[in-house]
C-alpha cells in the first residue's frame, strides 16, 4: 500500500464527518506524508496504523468517544510532528484560517489595474503564439507540399522546399509548446495562490 491508497481509504472512512472538518483532516494528514517524504510512507503509515483503525479514532474523538491509548502516552494534540517516534500517537488535525470571501472580493477589486494588466497581457501573448502557431504549422505544410509536388522536375529545388516546409513547421510545433507551458504555468499559479487543496479529490 502506498500513501494514494492509505489516503483513499482514510477518505472513503471519514466521509461521514462535516465537510469542513473531513477537509480539514484530510488536507492535514496529506500534507503529514508529504512532509515526511517518499522514502518514509512506509514508516509513516506504520506509525499511523491501518486507515481504517485511524478513521475509527478520528470519528471517535469526533464524537467525543476517543478511544484512549496506552497509559502513559498522549492523546491527539499533545505532541508535535518532531517529537520522537511514538507507534501509539496520532497527530490531531488543526483546522487553518484563512482569507473571507469578503476580504478576497475587496482585495481583488483593489488591485483589478494591476491584475486586468498582467491578464491582458497574458492572453494577448497566448494568442500571438496561437495565431504564429497556426500560421507556421499551414505554411510548413503547404511548402513541404509544393516541394512533394515539384521533385519530379528538380530534385534540389524540392528538397529545399521540403527541408524550408519542415523547418517552418517544427517553429509552429515550437509556439504549440510555448502555449501550452504558459497555460499549464498558469493553472499552476492558480492553484497555489488561490486553490485550496483539498486532500479527498484523489
Amino acid at each position: 500500500m502506498n500513501r494514494h491508497e492509505y489516503l483513499r481509504i482514510l477518505s472513503e472512512r471519514l466521509g461521514s464527518l462535516p465537510h469542513d472538518e473531513y477537509a480539514n483532516i484530510m488536507e492535514y494528514y496529506t500534507e503529514y506524508f508529504e512532509d515526511a517524504g517518499e522514502e518514509n510512507e512506509i514508516r509513516v503509515m506504520e506509525e499511523l496504523g491501518t486507515p481504517e483503525a485511524l478513521a475509527d479514532r478520528i470519528i471517535n474523538e469526533n464524537m467525543g468517544k476517543a478511544i484512549p491509548f496506552a497509559p502513559g502516552q498522549p492523546s491527539f494534540g499533545t505532541q508535535g510532528m518532531n517529537q520522537p517516534y511514538n507507534p501509539m500517537y496520532q497527530p490531531q488535525p488543526q483546522p487553518k484560517q484563512g482569507l473571507s470571501t469578503g476580504w478576497k472580493v475587496a482585495i481583488a477589486i483593489i488591485t483589478f489595474p494591476i491584475w486586468i494588466g498582467i491578464v491582458g497581457a497574458v492572453v494577448g501573448i497566448i494568442g500571438g503564439f496561437s495565431i504564429a502557431a497556426f500560421a507556421c504549422i499551414a505554411s510548413g505544410v503547404a511548402t513541404f507540399v509544393a516541394g512533394a509536388a515539384v521533385i519530379g522536375s528538380g530534385a534540389g529545388t524540392a528538397v529545399l522546399f521540403m527541408g524550408g516546409g519542415l523547418i517552418v513547421f517544427a517553429v509552429g510545433v515550437g509556439f504549440v509548446i510555448a502555449v501550452g507551458g504558459i497555460i499549464h504555468l498558469i493553472v499552476k499559479l492558480y492553484k497555489s495562490v488561490f486553490a485550496k487543496k483539498q486532500a479527498y479529490a484523489m
